[in-house]
């Protein structure tokens, strides 16, 4: 009871925040003063009362605020004919200012967080980056300070969980049946199945995938370990692959049985019941590809033995949306490549963290042009690649992309070296003990490895707020029950 009194009032006093802001941007939209005074004078209010929280309070409220603001903007903007407010979205980054102050002021609580892998690759990439600003007269301050902004934002958040231990069982579940009643209603009244992403916005799909794969994986480690009856794990997946449907997330429809396979071929469940759950798991897989077939027919050339290969190549290498973008994504590296990582230098190290970055709201100017006439977005200004190329070129909507212009191979290995690191913490935290806590969190962190391939290379998780916040509270959280399992000597390691 203690756990849903703090969850309602933290989501209540920020759902009144959202509502406050709203309606002092629509009651005084044409005396700014007055608008901005007022406004100023609630979020600091709101600051201040945050600073008296501790930190992981404050990573709640961050949470809790993320996910209401995603909510009210996105949908208020897509549904309503009023001018949306989507400054309201940068206050997540003063709410992490305020943890960033925490965590300065306890920093020998933290000071470990300098041999951490993931940390130093970051402090690198900050550094060399504002080296390579200070030299590199094309490489603008602002630039460099808006890809340091858009990539590390939420580092705090990491640190802190990595040395805090956050209940969010609760919590999940509570955020779990709000998320679904929403896409309930989104189906109901007719959104762009791309869009229907509940409580993660309209560009929100891959993180809601990852939302919902959570409950996947923590009932599969469940019903391993004999906590839950088969029943209950058969409906877990099932109506998972239902709403990917819905969401017409074709990959994840594969994925995800593919993930219970794995997690049982790891884990030494009992044989019959391994045996009996991979055979389900592949019915399931199969279940999923005769939907997808039925659903989506255009899938079937992915599949064709006469004509896999085009159709690969037109999906996921070519340009899919002629009528928005004159390139697709991989086309556009291609082309980009020649142009500005024109040189051996360029091509290994880039043009710099944040020089190829799209406006953050590019997709609802976008939207907002094309069919929503008298809604204006506030927006900030694109990088210097995109300035030059405009979003025509298609390039941003792979996160790929846009770092490999940024960081060229350097960042590209750093990346997949972030995933290896993740993988590896994952795979112990399941294979090293039978605790179910430590599986459960091993079993997330394969999620999140399954999911960055579509995550950030078909699309662009990496500039996405609410993908990267999520991203880095599961990172953190898997970290911290890292340490904990190498550091306890009370746990059987098998």
């Amino acid at each position: 009871m203690n756990n849903f009194k703090q969850f309602f009032k933290i989501n209540f006093i920020n759902l009144f925040l959202v509502i406050m802001l709203m309606l002092n941007n629509k009651l005084f939209d044409n005396v700014n003063f007055i608008k901005y005074s007022s406004g100023f004078i609630i979020i600091f209010l709101y600051l201040i009362y945050l600073m008296t929280k501790n930190e992981i309070i404050i990573i709640k409220y961050l949470i809790s605020y993320s996910l209401i603001v995603t909510t009210f903007v996105d949908y208020l903007f897509i549904y309503k004919t009023i001018t949306v407010g989507f400054e309201l979205k940068y206050i997540m980054e003063f709410i992490v200012i305020i943890l960033s102050v925490k965590l300065i002021t306890n920093y020998k609580k933290y000071i470990k967080i300098i041999k951490d892998p993931i940390f130093i690759i970051a402090i690198i990439a900050i550094i060399l980056n504002l080296i390579y600003c200070i030299f590199n007269k094309d490489y603008s301050i602002n630039d460099y300070l808006n890809g340091i902004r858009m990539y590390f934002r939420f580092i705090p958040v990491y640190i802190v969980l990595s040395y805090n231990v956050l209940s969010l069982d609760s919590d999940y579940y509570y955020y779990y049946y709000i998320n679904l009643i929403i896409m309930i209603i989104q189906l109901f009244i007719g959104t762009g199945r791309d869009n229907i992403n509940g409580i993660f916005g309209l560009i929100g799909t891959t993180t809601a995938t990852i939302f919902l794969l959570i409950l996947v994986v923590v009932n599969t480690i469940k019903y391993i370990n004999k906590k839950i009856k088969l029943g209950q794990f058969i409906i877990t997946i099932a109506g998972t692959l239902i709403l990917f449907v819905i969401q017409e997330n074709k990959s994840f429809l594969i994925i995800t049985p593919f993930i219970v396979i794995l997690l049982m071929l790891i884990k030494k469940a009992n044989i019959i019941k391994k045996s009996f759950s991979i055979i389900l798991s592949v019915l399931l897989m199969l279940g999923a590809l005769k939907t997808i077939l039925i659903v989506f027919p255009e899938v079937s050339n992915l599949i064709n033995k006469d004509t896999y290969r085009i159709a690969i190549e037109e999906y996921f290498l070519k340009n899919n949306n002629p009528a928005v973008f004159t390139m697709g994504r991989f086309e556009a590296l291609s082309y980009l490549n020649k142009l500005e990582n024109n040189t051996l230098f360029k091509e290994m190290f880039g043009e710099g963290l944040g020089i190829a970055l799209p406006s953050e709201n590019w997709y609802y100017e976008g939207q907002a042009k094309k069919n929503m006439n008298g809604k204006t977005i506030f927006n900030d200004n694109g990088s210097l690649i995109y300035n030059k190329y405009t979003n025509k070129l298609g390039y941003h909507l792979s996160s790929v992309v846009v770092l490999f212009l940024e960081t060229g191979w350097i960042g590209i290995i750093s990346l997949i070296l972030i995933i290896l690191i993740i993988l590896k913490k994952s795979i112990y935290l399941i294979i090293k003990t039978n605790e179910e806590k430590y599986n459960i969190w091993g079993a997330i962190g394969i999620v999140l490895c399954f999911s960055y391939p579509i995550s950030i290379l078909y699309v662009d998780g990496l500039q996405n707020r609410v993908f990267m916040l999520l991203n880095l509270i599961l990172l953190g959280m898997i970290n911290k029950n890292y340490i904990l399992l190498i550091n306890n000597k009370n746990i059987r390691i098998i």
